[in-house]
């Protein structure tokens, strides 16, 4: 990862950098966007020194304008807004922060002010795999009805659940998952008949396991599991990364870094993009292994429409933007590639 963000104008086929920042700090690895205020918070994951959250006003051709800057503790990997039903309120920003073994909240405003809000730092249990030395938070998520927030805990195999009054969070019993698998990411899915399923995408074993959740009653029900290539085992090496549903939430799809078991038309391995029908009784249906682009896909984006999936890949240095078939789920070749330099580590997009 590099110090850089990158703002990119997709034109037909071609990706053009319309502006470059550097001002959110030493290792750039998240950003939350507030399209309705046309805020950008970029968190900066520093692994040695204190991390930082940054808010810039985000103009329409891309140009970012630093507001604030606040310190975090080391190691902010993921944020989320939550507590807010107009664009003219106040809002929280929970904050996930991976080195310091601790979650955040942060105070923001409508312009984009930041103060400090709540501290949770976390103990035990830690995991037995070699990189479970102690809790690993790495992502924070809203619920669907608002009411509740998620952070998986890839260090010690829980998923971290807070209740929400206001804009003050309450932590509440973790949620154990299977010894040394590594909870990363994870996905809410509510059926049409609206029961609220989660998926949690385990970056050490590999795995999708999905949960028929009752949060106001703290009940998560285990009701599915498969890896994340959809049943194949994957190699060893493999780490399963980002896990979002699509706009239609017709689908769920995953990626996996250092899998390479797709090819792209040069005939170059590449790693994955997975994708899955959910069922209503939480089941994955297997749709898809797509080509990924290339190597490293550590986060990937929908666009509004499902159209388009914009992918960072982090080995090559670059964002690739991939066809999409809103129908069938099924992930195409690439529309547009750009080099953005080291790592990208997160991509949205402003529509």
């Amino acid at each position: 990862m590099s110090s850089i963000i990158t703002s990119l104008s997709l034109n037909g086929t071609t990706l053009v950098q319309t502006s470059t920042h550097t001002g959110c700090t030493a290792d750039p690895s998240w950003l939350t966007f507030d399209a309705p205020n046309r805020l950008l918070y970029c968190l900066d994951d520093d692994p040695t020194n204190n991390g930082s959250v940054s808010s810039y006003h985000a103009a329409s051709d891309g140009v970012l304008s630093l507001i604030t800057r606040i310190d975090t503790p080391p190691g902010p990997v993921s944020g989320v807004l939550y507590g807010r039903s107009s664009p003219d309120e106040d809002a929280g920003l929970l904050v996930a922060n991976y080195h310091s073994t601790s979650a955040i909240t942060l105070l923001t405003t409508p312009a984009g002010g930041l103060t400090r809000g709540q501290t949770f730092t976390f103990s035990s249990p830690a995991g037995p795999n070699p990189r479970q030395e102690k809790p690993h938070p790495h992502q924070a998520l809203l619920s669907p009805s608002g009411t509740h927030l998620i952070v998986p805990d890839l260090g010690s195999d829980v998923l971290r659940v807070f209740s929400r009054s206001g804009l003050t969070l309450t932590e509440q019993t973790p949620v154990a998952m299977a010894k040394g698998s590594g909870p990363r990411h994870a996905a809410f899915w509510t059926s049409p008949e609206g029961v609220v399923f989660l998926y949690v995408l385990a970056e050490l074993a590999n795995t999708v396991t999905a949960y028929r959740v009752d949060l106001e009653a703290g009940v998560f029900t285990p009701v599915f599991n498969t890896t994340s290539l959809g049943g194949p085992v994957p190699r060893a090496g493999t780490m399963a990364a980002e896990i979002l549903v699509s706009p239609d939430a017709n689908f769920i799809t995953v990626s996996n870094r250092r899998d390479a078991s797709s090819t792209l038309p040069s005939g170059a391995a590449s790693d994955t993009l997975v994708t899955f029908a959910p069922q209503p009784d939480g089941a994955l249906v297997f749709v898809q292994a797509a080509a990924a682009g290339g190597g490293g896909p550590r986060h990937f984006a929908f666009n509004r429409v499902g159209d388009r999936v914009a992918v960072g890949l982090q080995t090559e240095g670059e964002v690739v933007v991939l066809e999409r078939d809103v129908e069938t789920g099924r992930i195409g070749g690439v529309v547009a590639r750009v080099g953005v330099g080291v790592g990208p580590a997160c991509v949205v997009w402003d529509e």
